[in-house]
């Protein structure tokens, strides 16, 4: 077997419908085989009755996942890939009908890359509001969209592809395991554990290739498309990057007063700035910079209860 593509996916049955149309409208390279693993990761929906429709126009194999987060899901999908590269997407994402074209010949131009990262373009579902259009190449990390320019090159340390678009040479993926504390679980929003495996990679001397020429694109809802929805993203990843807290000795209200004052200022930034400068990007700098804080304080009260 040549090539797996792996999807993991969790009550979103009608995207996955339209992400597995999609694939069956991508060229295969001729003389390469494949496989493609769809891991149902606890879904209560209809998605099993939209995965048996594919089976006569996709070599689909379900794996059923029943311990919920998308680590468990990615782990699950590595143990049975049976090809000698893994190429991940997402349950929410129209590929290119160059897509596997593109990695295919990818793999042979980079022979010392173990890793390979595509555009991930956005797929809107309605227009989006003013603030996302005029910032989308800062915000655009938040909505997982990245693209990195147009040519080829080995993607330095600190910078990543992102999960909806990557590729790996199995022999080297199955050294490592995605991290359960990472990755979404259900409605938490929480990510890192693809970024996690690829740091692993590079720190074992492990290269990370950019293809430009492979892309995506992902379906960003209009219910994403909102500042409540940037909060609660930053909130999650503020909660979830403290990690182990050392009990300040000074406490206001239960929260370290350092750490508040920081938080009160960035909100009010955000809010004052809104008001004044609506065309800026500062006040949505400050509304994630408060956001992330908001999650910090709160964990850190959690641990020291």
């Amino acid at each position: 077997m040549d090539v797996s593509v792996a999807i993991c996916t969790w009550n979103r049955a009608d995207l996955l419908d339209q992400t597995l149309d999609g694939l069956t409208r991508m060229g295969v390279p001729e003389g390469v085989s494949w496989e493609l693993l769809v891991v149902n990761n606890n879904c209560t929906d209809h998605t099993d009755v939209v995965i048996a429709r594919y089976r006569d126009r996709l070599p689909l194999r379900p794996i059923h996942e029943p311990k919920q987060g998308l680590s468990n899901a990615r782990n699950a999908a590595v143990a049975a890939a049976q090809g000698e590269y893994i190429l991940w997407t997402d349950d929410d994402v129209l590929v290119d009908p160059q897509w596997m074209v593109a990695y295919r010949d990818a793999f042979r131009r980079w022979p010392e890359a173990q890793v390979f990262g595509g555009k991930v373009l956005p797929w809107f579902e309605a227009p989006p509001p003013d603030w996302l259009e005029r910032h989308l190449d800062r915000l655009g990390r938040y909505f997982a969209l990245r693209d990195f320019g147009d040519d080829e090159f080995i993607i330095p340390s600190g910078q990543n592809p992102y999960g909806a678009n990557v590729a790996f040479r199995a022999e080297v993926l199955r050294q490592y395991r995605f991290n359960p504390a990472l990755g979404r679980k259900g409605n938490l929003l929480v990510s890192g554990e693809d970024a996690e495996v690829i740091g692993k990679i590079r720190a074992a001397g492990g290269t990370v290739a950019w293809i430009p020429s492979s892309k995506v694109r992902h379906f960003l809802p209009q219910s994403r498309m909102t500042l409540t929805y940037l909060r609660q993203l930053h909130y999650s990843n503020g909660y979830y990057e403290v990690g182990p807290v050392k009990s300040p000795k000074l406490r206001l209200g239960g929260y370290p007063p350092l750490l508040a004052l920081k938080w009160i200022k960035s909100e009010i930034g955000f809010r004052w700035g809104r008001l004044t400068k609506p065309r800026s990007y500062s006040w949505l700098e400050s509304m994630i910079k408060a956001s992330s804080l908001a999650g910090r304080l709160a964990a850190t009260r959690a641990s020291t209860r």
